[in-house]
């Protein structure tokens, strides 16, 4: 997990929205001057008016707090999903072609069917995707809480089949019960 700064943010999401200052103020309910400060680093924004301006912009903003230093272990449920991501992985190396293709199709119906605040992930994607496949099989197999985040909305949706799946599922109770016994 990384210190944000909210002033880069707030700036990201302005230029990614397409937005002068003057525009997203109008639609924020801020001052043009104000939002200039708050992107130059002249004036800190509470987090509820940081939060505002983004959701204005058609972005969210989501804060999670961390102690520095102290490492923050896997919830089973990452687990899993680390497990199904893996196995995405060796069909991606396998036949990178018919993987990125579904992953292409779905991006294609979430940008026709999801709102607008949910287009920067898709956009992410559309993006992460054409990353080389090393780089990509990369990203499925990493557990930092970025990528954790940023899979959270995969794309790959149809690559495994449902016996996968369950095969998934079983090596999860398997690997449990193993944590279980060894206490």
């Amino acid at each position: 997990m990384h210190p944000v700064n909210l002033s880069d943010v707030l700036a990201e999401a302005r230029k990614r929205a397409g937005l002068s200052f003057r525009s997203l103020a109008a639609v924020s309910g801020t001052s043009a001057s104000t939002l200039h400060a708050y992107e130059h680093g002249l004036k800190e924004p509470s987090v509820s008016v940081a939060r505002r301006i983004i959701r204005a912009a058609g972005f969210d903003l989501d804060l999670k707090l961390a102690v520095e230093g102290q490492v923050r272990g896997l919830t089973s449920n990452e687990i899993f999903k680390l497990e199904l991501d893996r196995m995405i992985a060796e069909h991606l190396i396998a036949d990178p072609h018919r993987v990125l293709a579904i992953a292409r199709q779905n991006l294609v119906r979430a940008k026709a069917d999801r709102p607008i605040h949910e287009q920067p992930w898709i956009a992410q994607w559309e993006s992460t995707i054409e990353l080389p496949l090393l780089e990509l099989v990369e990203l499925l197999l990493a557990d930092d809480a970025e990528s954790l985040h940023l899979k959270q909305t995969s794309p790959f949706v149809g690559v495994l089949s449902q016996e996968e799946r369950v095969l998934a599922s079983e090596r999860m109770r398997n690997r449990r019960r193993g944590l279980v016994r060894a206490s």
